[in-house]
């Protein structure tokens, strides 16, 4: 499989998707799959995806598509990639999922992200 899903850290504190340069839709659609598989209905594990190496992706394809679950994975989304590139599809998922209830966030850096999760795991046990 082209996009690598699986726990981010040996705590399974979040799951992370990392997309390989030559993947393809079916890859997307596994990737969909694999993580319903690992989380089971928890939808309190938040998914890092790591789009730095998405390529020339439609991306509004792919926001479409990622709508065609009846159910949400999870209540958290940290998309990682460029802010130029990433900026007008992030706008519009950001406000479709958050009718759905599902935080969205955009960052550039793994790094930030993880920051992120740390920080929102942290905060939510004080």
């Amino acid at each position: 499989m082209m996009i690598k899903v699986g726990w981010g850290n040996t705590k399974q504190n979040y799951l992370i998707w990392q997309f390989q340069r030559e993947w393809h839709m079916e890859d997307y659609y596994r990737a969909f799959d694999k993580t319903a598989e690992l989380l089971m209905s928890r939808k309190d594990i938040p998914i890092m995806v790591d789009m730095r190496n998405i390529g020339s992706a439609n991306l509004l394809v792919m926001a479409h598509d990622s709508l065609r679950y009846k159910t949400f994975l999870t209540n958290r989304v940290i998309f990682v990639g460029s802010l130029s590139f990433m900026l007008p599809i992030y706008a519009i998922l950001s406000h479709i999922l958050s009718q759905k209830r599902i935080k969205v966030s955009l960052v550039e850096t793994i790094d930030e992200a993880y920051k992120m999760i740390m920080e929102e795991k942290s905060s939510a046990h004080t």
